[in-house]
């Protein structure tokens, strides 16, 4: 991860902090309450449903400033901690706030979950990200949203459909499912990305990341592709510098 240290686990004064912390706050108020720790947390949707979510906030972030947030969907079989966990130094480049809602959708035979991209997730999503906004000091202007595989193709899709705020997407190794007609703002951009030789269900990840970025571009949108070395599915070598070049490009 860059050299940075990782979400602090398993330490006896931080677990004492958190225990205290469920003790006095229900738990849709366990946001990011200390920097450098990975925190699950569990909010009511509409309809009263529960969904799980991890938040992290960077070690990096300025103490009394207005933080930017990545909303982050996981990839199909991922649960929402190991993808904080892996991801948290995405955070760390911004100095701001990594959330990553889980999916609904039990992945059979794991302990993951997909996302189907329905109704009731982008409700989720809605209602989670306004309770990010109303509960931490978060920037408005400068909210990214990232997408993995089925993650990457509903952020997509979230991100265009109405204006939630979105300054830019990072989609990574995908298969394109055309969203409905853009209703965000033109100065939404987008980062699409695909590992060259990837392949899933015997599609070319890159070819589809192709024709995404064509597509996106002749809705009016700015947009980055990055076709990069080898097979991988998930992320790859050197994910963290692609990462960096794009939130800096969101910023200009």
């Amino acid at each position: 991860m860059g050299g940075a240290r990782g979400p602090e686990t398993g330490c006896y004064p931080c677990a004492v902090r958190v225990l205290v912390a469920l003790l006095l706050l229900p738990a849709p108020l366990l946001l990011a309450q200390e920097k450098g720790v990975v925190t699950d947390g569990e909010l009511s949707g509409p309809g009263g449903k529960k969904f799980a979510y991890a938040i992290y906030k960077a070690r990096s972030a300025k103490a009394d400033a207005k933080l930017p947030v990545i909303l982050a969907l996981h990839g199909g079989g991922d649960t929402a901690r190991r993808f904080a966990g892996f991801l948290y130094s995405a955070a760390e480049l911004q100095g701001g706030i990594l959330v990553c809602p889980q999916g609904l959708r039990p992945v059979k035979g794991t302990e993951g979950f997909w996302w189907k991209g329905d109704a009731e997730e982008e409700a989720m999503l809605d209602a989670l990200l306004a309770h990010v906004r109303e509960k931490l000091p978060v920037d408005r202007s400068k909210l990214t949203v990232m997408g993995l595989a089925d993650g990457a193709e509903f952020a997509i899709r979230w991100a265009v459909e109405k204006d939630r705020g979105v300054k830019g997407v990072i989609a990574l190794n995908f298969l394109w499912k055309p969203p409905g007609p853009p209703k965000a703002p033109k100065d939404l951009k987008f980062c699409l990305i695909a590992c060259k030789d990837a392949m899933e269900e015997k599609k070319s990840l890159a070819e589809h990341a192709e024709k995404a970025a064509k597509a996106i571009e002749g809705a009016g949108f700015p947009v980055l592709l990055r076709i990069v070395p080898g097979k991988s599915r998930s992320f790859f070598h050197g994910w963290e510098n692609d990462f960096a070049k794009a939130l800096s490009w969101f910023d200009e």
